[in-house]
């Protein structure tokens, strides 16, 4: 378990790629909560037992920083940033191909996919949730078409930042879901940022690392 900061109320791993974040049906070992739990007996209750002190989630293959909370208030505090859309999240990813434009914005709903139900995709059905991200590039490498993106994502939907790069037209590389596994030897994707004002002191903390060394 890569602790990237703790205090008496929060906190922030670094969590691995491959790592799934709370357990779930067949897998109730080896999850990010169970590491936790080692780590800290004082977690917030607020979840059902299988998610303590688990405020928001990363996808399993998703490496990157996310904040456990170690009490109710602190929990209850940092979820209202988020359903408010008041947290900051910076993402990284390499992209399938040159992406076109510096910088834009993706603001298309997403749904379930009709024809696989275990998968997210762009729809205009009525049950399909608002979702927002805005892409900034910050590196492209024509010798092997693929491009280093920065992302922000406003909404927090499930899957979200896969489902709109390859709405882009640029799937992430390693994605067995929305692109091509083999181009990649893990989900190059990684929340490499995250703000929040503070649930005990109100003040706006950011924390950031680095890429990991493959992206690079």
């Amino acid at each position: 378990l890569d602790i990237f900061y703790e205090d008496d109320s929060i906190i922030v791993v670094n969590k691995a790629s491959g790592m799934l974040v709370h357990p779930a049906v067949g897998r109730f070992s080896g999850t990010l909560v169970n590491a936790v739990l080692h780590h800290s007996q004082k977690l917030s209750d607020m979840n059902t037992a299988m998610r303590p002190g688990i405020v928001h989630r990363l996808d399993e293959d998703t490496s990157g920083l996310i904040v456990v909370a170690k009490d109710n208030i602190a929990h209850a505090k940092l979820a209202r940033q988020f359903e408010k859309h008041e947290i900051f999240k910076k993402y990284v990813a390499l992209v399938e191909g040159l992406v076109a434009f510096d910088e834009g914005l993706i603001d298309v709903p997403i749904g379930r996919d009709n024809r696989h139900r275990e998968k997210k995709a762009v729809s205009y059905e009525d049950n399909a949730r608002e979702a927002v991200t805005r892409y900034r590039v910050i590196r492209r490498f024509p010798k092997k078409k693929v491009t280093l993106v920065g992302l922000y994502p406003k909404t927090g939907r499930t899957q979200q930042l896969r489902v709109h790069m390859k709405h882009l037209g640029h799937p992430i590389l390693g994605d067995p879901k929305y692109g091509q596994e083999s181009n990649f030897p893990r989900l190059a994707l990684h929340a490499q940022s995250l703000g929040f004002k503070h649930p005990r002191t109100h003040k706006w903390i950011e924390f950031s690392c680095l890429p990991p060394k493959e992206f690079l």
